[in-house]
This record gives structure tokens, sequence and C-alpha cells, in this order.
């Protein structure tokens, strides 16, 4: 009887857990802040509107509420681009220029479409790199976080730490 019991407990407790996590699933899926609120407008951030090809930038998307509130939805828009094949852009936001060209770009959430921006994609050349700070000595096991800035042939400057066309040797 108390091992009957035991397990009819546990298989109530199992239920009730996955209900509130399919419960808590299901009202942390939607970005919608208030439950009368809908979407009013969604906008694009970008750092930069000119990239050379190879370069990397990270796009950000907020969506603003009806009740005023606003919240990052980059990972749960619908990327547009035209035309295509100068650029990519990956779930998380993350653009990768390709192609010299100009490209128009929109994030769609919910059925609320931002307005376009352009980004244009050039053939300029890496001219020099900067890595900063610059440390001379570390001790053993020690870390530092670096930026590694690559300067290009059209006086730009841009965070190449995370392209995956960065490679590090340490001497």
């Amino acid at each position: 009887m108390h091992i009957i019991v035991a397990q009819g407990y546990r298989r109530l407790l199992f239920c009730l857990g996955l209900f509130l996590t399919l419960v808590a699933c299901e009202s942390g899926s939607s970005s919608n802040p208030g439950s009368d609120s809908t979407v009013s407008s969604v906008r694009v951030d970008k750092q930069s509107t000119k990239l050379p090809a190879g370069v990397t930038q990270q796009l950000s998307v907020q969506a603003v509420f009806s009740d005023g509130t606003a919240s990052d939805v980059t990972r749960q828009v619908k990327w547009a681009v035209e035309p295509l094949g100068i650029v990519d852009i990956d779930g998380q936001g993350r653009l990768l220029a390709k192609e010299v060209g100009t490209v128009n770009i929109t994030a769609t959430f919910v059925d609320t479409t931002s307005d376009s921006i352009a980004i244009e994609v050039s053939d300029a050349t890496i001219t020099g790199l900067a890595l900063t700070p610059k440390v001379h000595h570390m001790t053993v096991n020690a870390t530092n976080h670096h930026v590694a800035a690559a300067l290009f042939s059209d006086e730009s400057a841009h965070d190449v730490t995370l392209s995956p066309h960065t490679q590090y040797h340490v001497s």
C-alpha cells in the first residue's frame, strides 16, 4: 500500500511539474509583456551602414508594444534580405557581409515588419590590425580579454574579435 501511494505521489508530482513547465514555456514564448498588449512597431538596430566584405555585425531588433514597453526580439524575427547573396543573417541576428553591393533588410515579428535598413558591402581591404589592450606580460594561467580591430582601406575600423576569419596565435 505504501509503495503504491508513494508511486502515485511521484506520478502526481511529475505531472504537476510537467504541467507547470509547459505553462511557463508557453508564457515565456511570447515577448508580449502585457496580455492585452499588441505590437506597435519593430525596429532594427545596427552598428554600421557600410561594411567591408568578410566582416560580421550584430543586428538587434526591438519590438515596442501598445502598452509602451519594449522587448528584444532579435532571435524571434523573420529576416528578409533583398537582393540575396550579398549578406547572410543567422538566427541570432549576426550579419556576415559576403559580396560587394547594397542590400535592404527588414525584420518581421508577429505580423509587424520593421522599416527597411540599407547596408552597403564594400571591397575595402585590411590595411592593419589593432589588438587592445596591449599586454606585454601575463602570469601563468591568467586570462585577459582582448578586442581585435581591423583597419580598412576606406579608413574604417571594425571589430573582428569574433569573426570566423580571425585566427589567434600565441608565442
